[in-house]
């Protein structure tokens, strides 16, 4: 029987101390390894063979990580999983997760932080969403929201279904990041109900000319019929790009 497939993970940065330590941690927990020094060499690397996940750095030159997870996610909407690191207020989280980064890491994190979030998005959702695992018993706050029903509230941008989370739309009553959330929206049509657990990625508390207020939510846990219903959403988009929407 032949050995499973390692996971090939890509680490960018032009810092070769900084991109040679997270390799040689990564490596010792049995990842394949490749580094890159700026975002044109590691788009070749990913347009050449086939790379997992990709963490970059942001400020580079000869091509930076939003350039790079820009150019990647016009090819490959899905995967590699990007993740991107900075030591700048290069790029929020919410326009972040818009342009399709499964995570954004200020300088310095916790290596074990990094490690936990790859593993937990290698795992597919139909896996990562039935877990329980992520939910902190006792930390958690309450959303309850009431729409016509699902088509509704998607086509009037009160809620925005990403590939690994979604956009409500709140007027008041902000949670905060990193909250752990409780969600349940309703549908008067008795359709099924979306049901929860989410964590804070980003807010918006006012209006703005582009977009509501409201904020994003990364799913952490669906019960199977949500669950179901969500996975259904998402693979009959095929260009579905954001993995939390901005709006």
């Amino acid at each position: 029987m032949s050995e499973p497939k390692k996971i090939s993970i890509l680490f960018v940065d032009d810092e070769m101390d900084f991109r040679n330590a997270l390799a040689s941690s990564f490596s010792r927990k049995g990842y394949n390894v490749l580094t890159a020094p700026n975002g044109k060499k590691a788009f070749e690397i990913i347009r050449s063979q086939h790379i997992d996940v990709v963490v970059s750095d942001i400020r580079m030159p000869q091509g930076d990580g939003i350039e790079l997870l820009d150019r990647t996610k016009e090819e490959h909407h899905e995967t590699p999983i990007i993740l991107l690191v900075t030591g700048f207020a290069d790029i929020s989280t919410e326009d972040a997760h818009h342009k399709g980064a499964e995570a954004l890491f200020s300088k310095p994190f916790d290596i074990n932080t990094l490690l936990d979030a790859v593993e937990r998005l290698l795992t597919p959702p139909e896996q990562r969403w039935a877990s329980s695992s992520y939910v902190q018993l006792g930390k958690e706050i309450q959303v309850e929201l009431q729409y016509n029903n699902f088509s509704t509230a998607i086509e009037s941008h009160a809620v925005s279904i990403g590939r690994g989370g979604m956009f409500i739309n709140i007027e008041s009553h902000f949670p905060n990041i990193n909250d752990q959330v409780n969600f349940k929206l309703t549908f008067k049509d008795n359709g099924v109900p979306l049901n929860g657990v989410g964590i804070v990625r980003w807010i918006r508390t006012q209006n703005n000319r582009k977009y509501s207020s409201g904020f994003g939510l990364e799913f952490i846990f669906l019960n199977e019929s949500e669950r179901k219903m969500i996975i259904e959403y998402i693979n009959s988009r095929k260009k579905l790009k954001p993995f939390i929407p901005n709006n």
